[in-house]
């Protein structure tokens, strides 16, 4: 091997030391991407499971309210119905009252025709 060899081989031991090195740097930035990627992912898939907790929270929520709906429409349903009952009871209340009134109110004029004609009878009137 003569000294041109050699310095063909200490080159091309400087090239591929060189490369090894860029190749290095060029995985060691791949790895910090792939790091800052796991961590994005790490913080979406927490933030995912949050917004499945209180997906759950919110349901939960909605069916607790539409219970309480339920509820208060059957109370409401029975509330309706016995007020309906009440007002069905107090028209015939009123009806038997007005029935009083006009008999009261045609007795009143019987008594008070016959009253007139009393006193025209003896000179009342």
């Amino acid at each position: 091997m003569d000294y041109s060899d050699g310095l063909t081989i200490l080159r091309k031991i400087a090239e591929d030391e060189k490369n090894w090195r860029t190749g290095m740097q060029q995985i060691g930035g791949l790895l910090e991407l792939a790091q800052r990627a796991d961590a994005s992912l790490q913080g979406l898939e927490t933030r995912r499971a949050r917004l499945a907790t209180d997906i759950e929270r919110l349901q939960k929520e909605q069916a607790t309210l539409e219970a309480t709906v339920q509820e208060t429409r059957k109370s409401l349903d029975g509330f309706t119905g016995e007020l309906n009952a009440r007002e069905s009871e107090k028209a015939a209340i009123l009806a038997s009252l007005n029935k009083q009134i006009r008999e009261k109110e045609e007795a009143l004029g019987t008594v008070s025709a016959a009253f007139d004609e009393f006193k025209k009878q003896h000179g009342m009137a």
